[in-house]
């Protein structure tokens, strides 16, 4: 059965692009998800429970280790392989973060945005197995 978690997109800080082009980051999401993300993410707003609910039903959790690069050290994450249109995404949850729990980030190899067309206040629709 089909698990789906709501939300709509809105803009991010610009920090997602920064993160997800850190070497220490593309080669385990390479490696571990088989895919480098676009550089930045999709950022969801999300009912808080319904968020902790999908999560909770997802077999399959894999983590990204934190490293040290340049100086700085730059933390973990826990990433859900997960669909938006049946588009190979995953949904990233890091240890460090600004957001509350009512915010999903979504990394894939594509920029989202542009392939589906989305702007800010669109609703999507997130999807597990």
């Amino acid at each position: 059965m089909k698990r789906k978690l709501k939300g709509i997109v809105f803009s991010g800080t610009g920090e997602g692009e920064f993160y997800m082009s850190q070497e220490g980051y593309e080669k385990q999401f390479n490696e571990i998800l088989g895919f480098i993300p676009f550089p930045g993410t999709l950022n969801v707003k999300v009912k808080e429970e319904e968020a902790k609910k999908f999560i909770e039903g997802y077999k399959n959790t894999v983590f990204i280790r934190e490293f040290r690069a340049n100086g700085r050290s730059f933390g973990g994450l826990r990433c859900y392989e997960v669909k938006i249109k049946g588009i190979d995404c995953a949904l990233i949850i890091p240890d460090r973060t600004q957001y509350k729990r009512d915010v999903v980030e979504i990394i894939s190899k594509e920029k989202l945005r542009k392939r589906l067309g989305l702007n800010d206040d669109d609703s999507i629709v997130i999807e597990h197995e």
